[in-house]
């Protein structure tokens, strides 16, 4: 098996059908694709609820909401891919997008992950994330949110891969950890490209893997709470590898200045 797609839903019903559709409709066939439902209460759990006759389908059902990233997690665990893809419930993707980011991660053993250019719904001329980077305060921002998806045509390597439509290669999640748990939803992606990035491996941009996402702006470009911004930030301090602390703050500001390119 090449990939598990993994998707997160809560109360999903508007979107999840077609989201899950357009999983089905990629180029690149060779995948499972595992929904982890986490205590939805609308139509969304009967719609995912429809497709257990595939095979490559499995369901995966939570009594309350477990937070993003234990959701993702459990689908990470019983994955049989060599690559994990992390798909938002209200994302859809170009049916192009997976052989895409395949194209890009099997380039470099050394990449991580891949991120895609994920477009507002509503907006396609403008990008939702072309990839995450971090300040040099720890202040985790989405490259090119809101901005013409045309100045975002170039691959390149970034700091974070955005965990709403990425590719994650499952040998080095293997070494060097899955997504932390503290985080419940947000950010959990960046702190773990920054563990990636710590242990000498690459995230990189793919802009040719496209998605469509449906998203409430954020209000403002950056957002982020006191308290995760002190995690993230503590992140380079507190690196469980051996890595020095002065290797920590130099994949802070290398990816940093990648991202503006």
């Amino acid at each position: 098996m090449k990939v598990s797609v993994i998707i997160p839903n809560l109360n999903g019903a508007g979107w999840l059908r077609d989201s899950i559709e357009s999983i089905w409709a990629q180029t690149e066939q060779d995948f499972e694709l595992i929904v982890i439902d986490n205590g939805s209460t609308d139509e969304s759990l009967e719609i995912a609820h429809s497709y257990c006759g595939n095979p490559r389908y499995h369901l995966i059902e939570n009594s309350e909401n477990t937070g993003f990233s234990h959701a993702v997690n459990q689908g990470i665990a019983m994955a049989k891919g060599e690559y994990m893809a992390l798909f938002n419930n209200d994302a859809f993707a170009e049916p192009n997008w997976l052989e895409e980011l395949l194209k890009t991660a099997e380039s470099d053993p050394k990449i991580f992950a891949v991120s895609s250019l994920m477009l507002r719904y509503y907006e396609p001329e403008l990008a939702d994330d072309a990839g995450d980077y971090v300040t040099i305060l720890g202040f985790a921002c989405k490259r090119g949110d809101g901005l013409k998806a045309s100045r975002y045509q170039k691959p390149c390597r970034i700091f974070s891969a955005c965990g709403g439509a990425a590719l994650y290669r499952k040998s080095i999640l293997d070494k060097i950890g899955v997504f932390d748990e503290l985080f419940f939803a947000y950010y959990e992606d960046v702190d773990l490209s920054w563990r990636a990035n710590n242990f000498g491996y690459k995230n990189v941009y793919c802009p040719t893997a496209k998605c469509r996402h449906i998203c409430v702006p954020p209000p403002a470009r950056c957002g982020i709470t006191h308290s995760k911004a002190f995690r993230a930030a503590a992140t380079a301090f507190c690196c469980p590898t051996k890595t020095s602390r002065w290797s920590c703050w130099l994949s802070i500001l290398s990816p940093c200045c990648w991202a503006i390119c």
